[in-house]
This record gives C-alpha cells, sequence and structure tokens, in this order.
C-alpha cells in the first residue's frame, strides 16, 4: 500500500454500506475520504452529489449544507477530506443505506486518484454506473425478473408541453432486493399498459436504466429506474394456457418456484452416452385453487448449472423463454387446473361406486386377498387387505367416499367428483362406514339419504383440471367444497338486486 493510499481510511465504504456500522463508524475522530467527482443536485437548497472513494470502493454520497451553516463551494476533485466527528450520517430509506454529508475539512488535495476503486452496489440489481457520470444501460438480454406490485390506477395518464403531448404510466416493480420504477411514454405506454397486472410476476428485457433525475416523481428510494421503449419485451404467459398448447410448441412463462430438484446423470443411447437433468415446478395464480396453477419443468445439460444456494422454495421467481413444450403421453398427464364457484343442482349420484375400501393409515385404496391358514386339520380362511402405499397387511380397513355425481344448471350438464372430506359434509357428516352399514341393512333409509343430496341447490366450489392421456384431452371436475343455498337469503339478495335495477333504470329514464 503506498503512502498515498494508506492516508485514506481502509474499508470505510463497505463498512457503513454493507454492515450498516455507519453511526459508530462516522462517530470517530478521522474518517478519510477521496473526493472523485461533484455534481450539482440543487444549488438553491445547496445539495451536491459526492462521489467518493476509500481507496477499494466508491460510492454517491449527497452534501448537504443547512441553512444555519455558511454555504461553501464543494471539496475539488481528488481532495482528500475528512467526514469524522458527526460531519456525516447514515439514514436506511426503503431498505437502502443512504450516506449524507453536512459538514468536511480538507486534509491535502492530490493531483491523482489513490487507486483502483471499483463502485460499490448495495443490491444485484442495481446497475453499476459511474457515480460521477449519468449513464444509460441499455440491456436487451438481460431479463429483469419481478413482480408488480403498484400500477397507475384507472386509464393512461395524459402529458403536454411544448414538445407535444402524449400519454404515460409507471409501475413499481419488486423482488428481494427491492424496488424500481418503470415508466413507458406514448405508444409503448399504450401497448404494455394493459399487459402489465398489478400482483403478477413479469420478465421484463430491452428496457433503458438511467439514474434517477427527480425524486419527486419516484418514491422507490433506488437510484436507478428503468425506461420501456418500444424495444421492450415483457414475457408472460398464463400457465393455465399452456394446456392449449401441443408438443413441440414454444412458449414464454414466469412463476414461483415451488420445488427445485437435485442434478441426476442419467444415460441416454442405450447407454452411449450421459446428460444431465434437473426437474422444477413452477406455479403462478391463474386459478385460485390451491394456489394457482403449476406446471413441470425439465432443465438439461448446460441449464442444470443453477446455484442451489440462490433458489429459495415459494419465494424464487424463474423466467422461462424460449421452453419447448413436451406432452408425455404414457406417463402422468399434465397438471393444468383452475377453481370456480358455482350455485347448482346435483342431479344425481351414481350408486354403483360410492365408496372404497382403504387403508386405516394412509387413507389410500387396498387391495383385497384370501390368506389361508390351519388349525389342526381345519383350515381357515382370512381375508387381508395389502396397502401398497405403506406396504402393510391388515385384516381391517375403513371405507371412504367416492362419488360421481350429476351437475347442471341453466347451461349444461357435467359429471363431477366428490371424495371423502367433501362427501362427508354433503351427507350431513355421516361417515362413508355408517352409510355403507345402511345400505346392507335398510336399503330404504339408505335411498333417502341419497336422496336428501339430489334436486338441491348447491355452492360447489370445483377444481377443473385438464388430463392429456395418450393424445385425448379431457376435462376432469372435482368438488373441493360445498355448502347448500340458503334459498331464504338467496332470494333476498336477488330481491335486493332486482330493486336497485328498476331505481337505476327509474332515474335513467327521468
Amino acid at each position: 500500500m503506498s503512502q498515498s493510499e494508506s492516508s485514506l481510511t481502509p474499508g470505510v465504504v463497505s463498512k457503513i454500506l454493507k454492515d450498516g456500522d455507519g453511526d459508530g463508524i462516522l462517530s470517530s475522530e478521522e474518517v478519510y475520504v477521496q473526493v472523485l467527482g461533484t455534481k450539482v443536485i440543487s444549488s438553491e437548497e445547496k445539495k451536491y452529489r459526492l462521489c467518493i472513494s476509500d481507496g477499494v470502493h466508491r460510492t454517491s454520497t449527497v452534501l448537504f449544507r443547512p441553512q444555519s451553516l455558511t454555504l461553501t463551494n464543494p471539496p475539488q476533485n481528488n481532495s482528500i477530506i475528512n467526514i469524522g466527528n458527526k460531519r456525516s450520517y447514515v439514514e436506511i430509506i426503503r431498505g437502502r443505506t443512504a450516506w449524507f454529508i453536512n459538514s468536511f475539512k480538507v486534509i491535502s488535495s492530490p493531483s491523482e486518484q489513490i487507486g483502483s476503486p471499483i463502485n460499490f452496489s448495495q443490491s444485484i440489481a442495481t446497475p453499476e454506473a459511474s457515480c460521477d457520470t449519468e449513464r444509460k444501460v441499455s440491456i436487451p438480454n438481460t431479463p429483469v425478473k419481478r413482480p408488480l406490485t403498484d400500477k397507475d390506477d384507472g386509464t393512461l395518464r395524459k402529458w403536454s408541453n411544448s414538445r407535444g403531448e402524449g400519454v404515460v404510466f409507471n409501475v413499481t416493480l419488486q423482488d428481494v432486493s427491492g424496488e424500481i420504477l418503470a415508466t413507458g411514454f406514448n405508444e409503448t405506454a399504450k401497448k404494455l399498459f394493459p399487459i402489465l397486472v398489478e400482483g403478477k410476476a413479469f420478465c421484463i428485457s430491452g428496457a433503458q436504466i438511467k439514474a434517477v433525475k427527480d425524486r419527486r416523481y419516484n418514491s422507490t428510494g433506488h437510484n436507478y429506474e428503468m425506461g420501456l421503449t418500444e424495444h421492450t419485451v415483457v414475457v408472460y404467459l398464463w400457465m393455465i394456457h399452456i394446456a392449449d398448447k401441443v408438443s413441440n410448441d414454444v412458449v414464454n412463462v414466469v412463476g414461483i418456484v415451488v420445488s427445485f430438484g437435485s442434478i441426476q446423470e442419467i444415460s441416454v443411447s442405450q447407454g452411449a452416452r450421459t446428460v444431465l437433468k434437473r426437474d422444477m415446478t413452477l406455479r403462478d395464480n391463474s386459478g385460485e385453487c390451491n394456489g394457482g396453477s403449476t406446471v413441470n419443468v425439465t432443465l438439461w445439460d448446460a441449464k442444470t448449472n443453477i446455484d442451489d444456494g440462490k433458489i429459495e422454495v415459494e419465494k424464487s421467481i424463474i423466467a422461462l423463454r424460449n421452453a419447448k413444450i413436451r406432452i408425455n403421453q404414457v406417463a402422468q398427464p399434465i397438471n393444468i387446473f383452475a377453481c370456480l364457484k358455482f350455485a347448482v343442482y346435483i342431479t344425481e349420484i351414481k350408486r354403483d361406486k360410492l365408496m372404497f375400501k382403504a387403508c386405516e393409515t394412509c387413507h389410500k385404496k387396498v387391495s383385497e386377498t384370501t390368506k389361508n391358514n390351519t388349525n389342526g386339520d381345519q383350515e381357515i380362511s382370512e381375508k387381508v387387505y395389502i396397502c401398497r402405499s405403506c406396504n402393510t397387511h391388515s385384516n381391517h380397513f375403513i371405507w371412504r367416499y367416492i362419488l360421481n355425481v350429476g351437475l347442471a344448471d341453466f347451461s349444461g350438464h357435467n359429471w363431477a367428483t366428490v371424495f371423502d372430506l367433501v362427501a362427508f359434509k354433503m351427507f350431513g357428516g355421516m361417515h362413508a362406514t355408517d352409510l355403507n352399514n345402511i345400505m346392507e341393512n335398510n336399503f330404504n333409509e339408505f335411498n333417502q339419504h341419497i336422496h336428501s343430496c339430489q334436486y338441491n341447490r348447491w355452492w360447489l366450489k370445483i377444481k377443473a383440471k385438464v388430463e392429456t392421456w395418450q393424445k385425448a384431452t379431457r376435462l376432469k371436475l372435482i368438488v373441493i367444497d360445498c355448502e347448500k343455498v340458503n334459498n331464504k337469503s338467496e332470494n333476498e339478495r336477488l330481491q335486493s338486486e332486482t330493486e336497485a335495477l328498476e331505481c337505476k333504470y327509474l332515474s335513467l329514464s327521468l
């Protein structure tokens, strides 16, 4: 280290901005930094932006001279100044450390820059632009994956000045590193405004990154903002729409990581070579059932090289570009689903398959077999129930519901499946074992229980699931919740809405 470098306080930039020890360090008598550049923010408010260096890192600070102090010129470039003894302070603004200087003492004025400091960035999402100049950085091939947290309400805002007029809109994008403002004008605004939906995740590329000029129009606390241009590409596809695609279609999609597997090495071409494979599952909220729609993703070879430490399940967002659809005709069907809530009539419950024999432990279906035992000269046969899920054998089982019900409303008729917990609620809290006992001992009473569910109006929450199997696609409906319609309250609601409509049309006619 040269004598000039030793005159600076080493590591002070990192300690203050990264370690958060600003108050302790800046209270000391001596904190020496070098001024690399200055820029006037507001001469009226006596504000300057200083680029300072500790010989290792450089960063931007704000020189703010209160009205009670005598205004002096900012330090010259390459000056070494002392900002210790509470001459400067730090504040946390929207999760980021901002450094302010209210006074300084010039120690010396070297003719050259000390060391080769690099720009210190508090966030990987912040471009490392030079702190003494303003740069615009185009990122056409570097997607920014962020959820949209705030958007201008209603329609596009209009602007006009001496140069013309047009429309503009702003959106706030957020990820784990913080928030950044994005702005679009005119044709770009008209194109992207309906696409960017609040609360959804997007992959944005082809935008411009520029320093914030006026904090009055940017409350994110970020030093930079995004400019959306005619070259900006917004990547987003509802996962539920993947069901409409066919094999070899190419899609772009963004989703939250639900599961993230480890790298596997598998043999292909009859063992002639090996490839790397990694499986993961992504989810978005295109559908209100179980958090949204999911899609299984397989990464191959070089694409599997993702740092596991950077992926957090249920937190990390991944954008896929040019992903190819593969529909496996032999394995499990594609799980693309959505949830809907309807008021429908149950017109029929098939009696031939109301319930099944299940394992007492895991409640999965069991298979029945006969085991012969010898007791002296007598051979005794007993039934044994095998659970392949638990890999156990037992002499006992429990009954579980699996109903196939017909649903109808004004639009048509369809069939749906009702599993045990919902069927238990549908039969008024009666277990499948109890209903089976009634069926075996009193068939008339059994029919009464079946009819009590039929020809009544129900609020049903239904999961609509698209399944593809051996090139055939079908829609499978599963009832995941049920509640009988309260006719009295429903009639009161309809009457209230009818009266409101009558008042509306009456006022229009007047």
